[in-house]
């Protein structure tokens, strides 16, 4: 089991089979390399008067899923047009 098993809206498994999953499944492995400390903070900013950055709240396991079902789809055809619409493109 990948520690992506456990996240419900990943399904990793089901990303070998698509013409797109390579990069689906690289947005999912980069944001899931950074602690969920920082995802909080990306999600409820930092603590008023707080320079260690902690965040304001926790991350419930759902909110959890969401989050990480949100960067993932930035990988699918759809969100990389999405990307695209606001100006971010592919460096290669």
């Amino acid at each position: 089991m990948s520690k992506h098993d456990k996240i419900y809206g990943n399904r990793i498994k089901r990303l070998k089979d698509l013409p797109y999953g390579q990069d689906e499944l690289k947005f999912s492995e980069e944001f899931h390399k950074m602690p969920v400390n920082d995802w909080e903070l990306i999600v409820f900013g930092g603590k008023v008067n707080s320079s260690w950055g902690i965040p304001a709240d926790s991350l419930s396991e759902r909110e959890k899923d969401i989050v990480a079902s949100v960067i993932q789809w930035l990988g699918t055809p759809v969100g990389k047009s999405f990307l695209k619409d606001c100006s971010f493109e592919k460096v290669v």
